[in-house]
């Protein structure tokens, strides 16, 4: 994975309903971070190994959140209700705009257009693709057509879509773009992927590297031995 001339390496590990993403910089004797999803357990887990820290979240504790949100926003409609009409506009329209400025904006849907030719890329060979959103050619990509592979495709389409329900998090938190359908995962399994131009962030590449499988370690879904937990709370502060 390319990223402003800087390269990372990526490792994924997928089982059942869980999923393990870790990424390590290059040079880096570990990883920079490191993202869990708990699928049985319906939970969320970031670690950040320079700290030998943890922040774990659970799908029943972001509803509890939204719960206290809404309710929190009832009350200060009906106390707005009992306002001038003038005065009450005012209040609404700046409402609105602070939650704009608080939510997520929406994953746009990505549309992969074949395109001529082919790459080969770990030892699999793999189709163009021309990514295109609302209209625009935002990336160019390469998948492996699934039938070359000896994938338990519906495993997979398990741990994501679980990672998703847990990460949902009760309609509060923006769902992450990774899904059977996103990446052009209805076609094949992504093997490359390049940004067509710099979106101020950088021009993003990926390249799978490697391609395995084998029985998981359990301990590959919880968090490391040693490493202290942290809780909402303390991570907000």
């Amino acid at each position: 994975m390319k990223h402003k001339g800087k390269t990372s390496t990526m490792t994924w590990q997928v089982e059942g309903k869980n999923l393990r993403a870790e990424v390590t910089k290059e040079g880096s004797a570990e990883p920079g971070g490191t993202f869990i999803s708990d699928g049985d357990g319906k939970r969320v887990m970031m670690v950040d190994h320079a700290k030998k820290e943890y922040f774990e979240i659970t799908q029943e504790q972001m509803k509890q959140m939204k719960a206290k949100m809404d309710l929190a926003m009832a009350q200060m409609k009906s106390q707005m209700a009992k306002l001038p009409p003038e005065q009450r506009a005012q209040m609404e329209a700046m409402m609105s705009r602070q939650m704009k400025v608080g939510t997520a904006p929406a994953i746009p849907e990505e549309k992969y257009v074949r395109a001529s030719g082919s790459k080969k890329i770990a030892g699999y060979s793999c189709d163009l693709y021309k990514v295109e959103i609302e209209g625009q050619h935002a990336a160019d990509a390469c998948l492996i057509p699934w039938g070359d592979l000896k994938i338990d495709r519906e495993q997979l389409k398990q741990s994501l879509d679980s990672m998703q329900e847990t990460w949902g998090m009760g309609g509060l938190a923006a769902r992450p773009s990774i899904s059977p359908k996103a990446w052009g995962m209805g076609a094949g399994l992504p093997a490359w992927r390049r940004s067509v131009k710099d979106d101020g962030d950088g021009v993003h590449e990926t390249t799978l590297t490697s391609l395995g499988q084998g029985a998981q370690p359990k301990e590959a879904f919880a968090p490391p031995a040693g490493f202290t937990r942290k809780t909402m709370d303390e991570k907000m502060k």
